[in-house]
Parts: structure tokens; C-alpha cells; sequence
């Protein structure tokens, strides 16, 4: 295993390999930083996380957490679902519906009815079905009948708000 202070020492390497968009490199390192003891590593993304400002870096730093599937993996992640960033808040989103961790369904229910950019919205009713809990359904009902917003791709709010609560196992609501 590695000693705790190497972790810090990788993650400079990454960002400088992400500034130079060296991505065979970001993939080994991100591989290296994953090799690391879970203790430290939890450690180095208490530490770190949330003050980071690169919303690329932040993402991959997420992308690790999760597939290191460390305990809290939602807990972890939950704070950056009210970054200033629209697309690292769709990230954390996708991250935490893939994760299923139920947890974070209060925090993806207020982007869902609150996020000003329809992106987020359509991936938290995505994240939300696929977390399968029914404490949300009578948010996703609200999103399928009232957000009719359209994302980038041209999915509206309401589709996947329906898809969701599909998924989620129940056709007739409220």
C-alpha cells in the first residue's frame, strides 16, 4: 500500500497531466490514486474536495470515489451537488443515481424541483429512477406534469421525470 503523503504528490502529477491533456497519463494516474489505501484516500478527499475549483478535476476526483467504492461514497460527493457549476452538479447527479445509494435522494429531489439549469434536472429524475426510492415519487410526479424544460440533447424534465417513476415501479400516482 501507499504512504498517505504519495497521494498528494500523484494528484499534482494529475492536475498538470489534465492541463496538458495528456489523458493515457490522467488514466494511470487516476489508476495510481485508486491503488491507495482507502483510509488515506478518504483522508486526501475530506481534505480536498470540496475547495477544489477545476470542475474537470473535480469531476475525476468523483469518478474515483465511486469506483473505488469506498463507504459514504454518497456522503462523500452529496457536498459538490450545490457547486456553482452546472455541469459538475449533472455529474455528481449521474454519479449518485449510478451508486444507488439512498442517502442522497433528498439532495437529488431539491435539484430536481430546484436547479435552475434543466441538464441537472433531467439527470437527477434519471439518478432518482434509478435509485428506485419511492420517497420520490411524488417529486418526479410533480416534474412530469409541471417541467417541461428541454437539456442540451432535447429531453424535457417531464420524459424522464415519466421514465423514472417507471422505473422506479409505480404507473398510477397520486
Amino acid at each position: 500500500m501507499r504512504k498517505d503523503n504519495e497521494i498528494y504528490t500523484l494528484f499534482r502529477k494529475l492536475k498538470k497531466a489534465k492541463n496538458l491533456q495528456q489523458f493515457e497519463v490522467i488514466k494511470q494516474i487516476s489508476q495510481e490514486i485508486l491503488d491507495i489505501e482507502e483510509s488515506a484516500f478518504i483522508v486526501f478527499i475530506e481534505d480536498n474536495l470540496s475547495s477544489e475549483e477545476d470542475v474537470e478535476l473535480s469531476a475525476y476526483i468523483i469518478e474515483m470515489i465511486a469506483k473505488k467504492k469506498v463507504k459514504n461514497t454518497a456522503g462523500l460527493i452529496l457536498p459538490l451537488i450545490k457547486s456553482q457549476e452546472p455541469m459538475l452538479r449533472c455529474h455528481v447527479c449521474g454519479i449518485l443515481g449510478n451508486c444507488g445509494d439512498k442517502t442522497a435522494t433528498e439532495g437529488l429531489i431539491d435539484r430536481l424541483r430546484n436547479d435552475k439549469d434543466a441538464n441537472v434536472r433531467v439527470v437527477a429524475a434519471h439518478a432518482l429512477g434509478r435509485m428506485g426510492d419511492t420517497r420520490a415519487l411524488p417529486d418526479l410526479a410533480w416534474s412530469r406534469d409541471h417541467d417541461f424544460s428541454l437539456d442540451k440533447d432535447g429531453w424535457s424534465v417531464s420524459t424522464i421525470a415519466e421514465k423514472a417513476i417507471k422505473e422506479i415501479g409505480t404507473r398510477d400516482l397520486i
